[in-house]
């Protein structure tokens, strides 16, 4: 992580594991990401906690944009916390107090002449090398690892060396569907069947992308049973805009001058019918008279509910 020439007194590095980036930040934006790892850069430089003042972060972080500014505040919510001195997390002040440490050896050996030499062990024209940490310590992770987890302002004191218990991927795939039902506009039993219906599948929505493909089924409005069950029908592990069917194209005649009956079980075939009605220009009596087996009291919610959602 720090320099070990003794040429400097300040962090000038640190290692980035991919891995541990990955599992506990992949689930970051772009700008997210980018925010984050510039707060970093400024913790390690500094060698101390960042500013108080949101906006002071900001400016260290060079935002330029109001989104720029919301993904900082979004990532000091989740990954630092506020204190009097300012935003802290412990992983940087641990790894922080680490580079003192080898940086001080480093001086102190430098002032003796260099490093102490290794035990000579070894015969002389030896090819046996010293293992990297990985290899001869195997089941453990790197002394430097900086993977910087989100600091949890709940967790217990006695956390393990990462300054946060470690949750296993079933409790946050729990905990990310949890968070997704909360989406704005959502069908919480077309959600919760879809959801049953990829695990059956044998691809469970996966911890990154839950809340992503709740808002995209929200966006379907009344329409999010029908869309769960097209998918359903065809097995797909996506989620699609209503495909017209036969029936469905047939509708337009009923809109052009023709009658139309439905059958039960046809509640989205009707929805579509009224919603054709309506940006035609009818009445209620006059899509009545056109969707013969359409109760009136159906219409008159459906308009209802046309007339809200443009509110």
């Amino acid at each position: 992580m720090p320099s070990e020439t003794g040429s400097s007194s300040k962090v000038n590095y640190y290692q980035h594991h991919l891995g541990d980036y990955a599992r506990d930040a992949g689930h970051l934006s772009m700008l997210e990401d980018g925010a984050y790892r510039r707060l970093l850069d400024v913790y390690y430089a500094t060698e101390k906690p960042l500013p108080p003042s949101v906006d002071a972060c900001c400016k260290l972080a060079k935002c330029r944009t109001p989104a720029d500014r919301k993904a900082v505040r979004w990532v000091l919510e989740n990954f630092f916390v506020a204190t009097p001195d300012g935003h802290r997390q412990k992983r940087c002040d641990e790894e922080i107090e680490i580079a003192k440490q080898r940086i001080e050896s480093a001086r102190e050996n430098g002032k003796k002449g260099g490093r102490p030499k290794k035990p000579s062990g070894l015969a002389l024209g030896s090819d046996e090398k010293t293992q990297p940490f990985h290899l001869a310590n195997p089941g453990q992770s790197s002394p430097t690892s900086i993977l910087q987890p989100p600091y949890s302002k709940n967790k217990k004191e006695e956390g393990d060396a990462r300054g946060v218990e470690a949750e296993n991927p079933k409790a946050q795939r729990a905990k990310s569907l949890a968070t997704a039902r909360a989406t704005p506009g959502l069908d919480l039993v077309a959600w919760d069947t879809w959801v049953q219906y990829r695990s059956d599948l044998g691809k469970p929505i996966k911890t990154c992308s839950a809340s992503m493909m709740a808002k995209k089924l929200a966006g379907f409005g009344p329409h999010q049973a029908a869309v769960v069950t097209q998918s359903a029908e065809n097995q797909w592990s996506g989620l699609f805009a209503l495909k017209a069917d036969g029936r469905q194209s047939h509708i337009n005649g009923a809109i052009n001058g023709k009658t139309w009956q439905f059958k039960p079980g046809e509640a989205e075939l009707e929805s579509i019918a009224i919603e054709q009605c309506v940006a035609a220009g009818m009445a209620i009596e006059q899509i009545h008279e056109k969707l013969q087996t359409v109760p009136i009291q159906r219409i008159r919610e459906k308009l209802e509910e046309i007339r809200n959602a443009k509110h």
